[in-house]
């Protein structure tokens, strides 16, 4: 191995330093694809098979699968899917906002659960519920009975309805999974 010359050029330093320089760029190429990879995949559904629902526009929720397709009966009234938070470090929860599928992501979705039924297949198969043209199909509102539903690939209207979520008493909130 050389010695280091101060006089030495950037090439005689790599050269000299082959293994170490190789090393660094491959850890930067592995770097990149990771970080490329992390960055650029769709986003994962929650682990689990759960979702919070509610019957009264986020007043209350119940849990059921991740798999129906609101708007559903339950109870002999409409449910929909209930976005519940927690706030004062996971003591207490609440839900912003809620949302459902488009008449016609329901029928696609319902489509597909029915053919992975009648498959034997599960229905964690589906790659429907993965796609980003069912993004196009969620509907989104604040909690509460006077909101209109917005389509979530509205802007900036859908964008307004999920910055404005806040914890009643101002703190940060977490996204709640059952």
């Amino acid at each position: 191995m050389g010695s280091y010359r101060p006089t030495a050029g950037l090439r005689e330093i790599i050269n000299e330093k082959k293994s170490a320089f190789l090393i660094a760029g491959i850890l930067m190429v592995v770097f990149a694809g990771g970080y490329l990879f992390y960055t650029q995949r769709p986003q994962p559904r929650p682990k689990g098979d759960k979702a919070f629902y509610t019957v009264d526009d986020g007043q209350t929720w119940f849990i059921d699968s991740i798999y129906k397709t609101p708007p559903f009966e339950h109870d002999g009234k409409t449910a929909v899917r209930a976005m519940v938070y927690s706030f004062d470090s996971g003591r207490q929860q609440f839900c912003p906002l809620v949302e459902q599928y488009t008449p016609e992501m329901k029928k696609s979705l319902d489509d597909a659960i029915a053919e992975a039924d009648r498959d034997g297949r599960p229905l964690s198969s589906i790659s429907l519920f993965n796609s980003p043209e069912t993004a196009d199909g969620i509907e989104v509102k604040p909690s509460g009975p006077s909101h209109a539903w917005v389509r979530r690939s509205d802007l900036p209207e859908a964008a307004n309805i999920f910055g404005s979520i806040k914890a009643p008493d101002g703190s940060a909130v977490d996204f709640v999974i059952p």
